[in-house]
């Protein structure tokens, strides 16, 4: 007998789409339907246990054609997985790279939708999207960190070295998923109480180098404001009291980058080099240690582009490779480099004016994988500038798109990103659906 639709299962999908549940989507579609498993799985061209995996959570679905010929089957545009209704014109190659991650990962995604389900159902109605309405990312860790860098010290009471390590532990995966709304209100208490900690127990220097470490990394996704001189100050004087040689070279390494912001090309190159003598890099090296090497020498390779040398640029993506190659049997070390050696050799073609080689890059590469929502994220919107530089603001769109599906926060946020769709939105020559409402979750006035 055909499957009843009533208003409870409306409302159900309805928050399905809302919440990004990809797989109660398509269970609920499916029976809207009224498809058996099987008859959906002929129609998509898979075996129906792929459909039966799908719908129980044990297969994600990544790659946007997919999900868009899903969507059709299922009756539902391509906005209720999170996607533009594009037209033929605007589509990507079919050759684009795609973004993938752990079913894990994929459970902590806030993704949002740009349609509600009365929308989807038969009202017709779009409506805005929850993001829209959400504070500013950008300017919240603007203003919550600035007292904290620049004002008197807070009157915070001290903590346990054990507590404060799961706090960070804490806002290091808030960090991970791109969460730059929880880091804004969590970081300055984690660093007040850092302080009180370090002055009262006279411990937590290596928490104190990794908090620094951790807020630097977030002010540069910032407009440039000079709190990311302090805070990678910070950083290195702390990881100089722990004598810890990884915190030393991470803490130089951000401060490279700070540098590197502010055009000192040569200073940035110093203190990367430096860092990489805090390692030991021999053969009985230790994996850490050998992995911070490889991401070190991605660092020293954005910056030689940054600064228009190529052959240095190339050259030092390739020595992070070949130390990431001596990782291969280290998994959880070696997906996590490989996807950062992808993702720094496209950023540094981009910047060295060559933007149709990064697009080739990242399409031999193949699926980006193994590595944080904050990584997908950054590359995505990488992919969008390379797209964008190429006069295409079609596939520049899409990957803006797929970037804040996977990541909005790294959208919202990133002043790059918010650049871009600046540019986009001010292209009037090329119809973007929805490009307005992408501006207005990102804060771009």
């Amino acid at each position: 007998m055909p499957h009843r639709w009533s208003t409870a299962d409306q409302a159900a999908l309805t928050s399905a789409i809302d919440a990004g549940d990809h797989a109660s989507i398509v269970r609920l579609a499916r029976i809207r339907a009224d498809l058996t498993q099987t008859a959906l799985a002929r129609r998509f061209g898979c075996h129906p246990s792929m459909v039966s995996r799908i719908e129980g959570r044990q297969r994600v679905l990544r790659d946007a054609s997919e999900l868009r010929r899903l969507a059709g089957l299922l009756g539902l545009p391509a906005a209720a997985f999170g996607l533009q209704d594009r037209p033929a014109s605007q589509q990507f190659p079919p050759t684009s790279p795609r973004v993938c991650s752990s079913p894990a990962e994929e459970n902590d995604m806030r993704r949002r939708t740009f349609l509600v389900a009365t929308g989807l159902l038969g009202s017709g109605v779009a409506a805005g999207s929850a993001a829209g309405a959400e504070p500013d990312p950008a300017a919240l860790l603007a203003r919550n960190l600035e007292p904290v860098l620049l004002g008197p010290a807070a009157a915070t009471g001290p903590s346990t070295v054990a507590a404060l390590r799961r706090h960070l532990s804490a806002a290091r995966a808030a960090f991970d998923r791109a969460d730059y709304l929880s880091l804004a209100r969590d970081l300055p208490r984690l660093a007040r109480t850092t302080e009180a900690t370090q002055a009262v127990a006279g411990g937590g220097h290596d928490v104190a180098a990794q908090v620094y470490t951790l807020i630097t990394r977030a002010l540069i996704k910032l407009p440039a404001s000079g709190l990311e001189w302090i805070s990678a100050d910070r950083a290195s004087r702390a990881a100089a009291r722990a004598g810890d040689p990884l915190l030393l070279a991470e803490a130089e390494r951000i401060k490279a980058s700070v540098c590197r912001r502010g055009k000192q090309h040569d200073t940035a190159q110093k203190l990367v080099l430096a860092a990489v003598d805090h390692l030991d890099t021999g053969r009985r090296a230790h994996p850490h240690h050998l992995a911070l090497h490889s991401v070190l020498m991605c660092t020293a390779g954005y910056g030689a582009a940054r600064a228009g040398d190529r052959d240095l640029a190339l050259d030092l993506l390739a020595d992070a490779s070949r130390t990431a190659d001596r990782l291969a049997d280290h998994h959880a070390l070696h997906g996590p480099l490989t996807a950062n050696i992808t993702s720094h050799q496209v950023s540094a073609l981009y910047v060295l004016g060559d933007p149709a080689a990064a697009l080739h890059y990242a399409r031999s590469a193949g699926p980006f994988t193994g590595t944080s929502t904050e990584r997908q994220g950054r590359y995505l919107v990488d992919l969008a500038l390379a797209h964008h530089a190429l006069d295409r603001p079609g596939p520049a769109y899409n990957a803006l798109r797929e970037a804040e599906l996977r990541a909005p926060g790294e959208v919202h946020t990133r002043a790059t990103a918010r650049s871009l769709i600046r540019s986009l939105r001010e292209n009037r020559g090329t119809s973007l659906p929805g490009i307005d409402q992408l501006a207005a979750r990102a804060h771009v006035a």
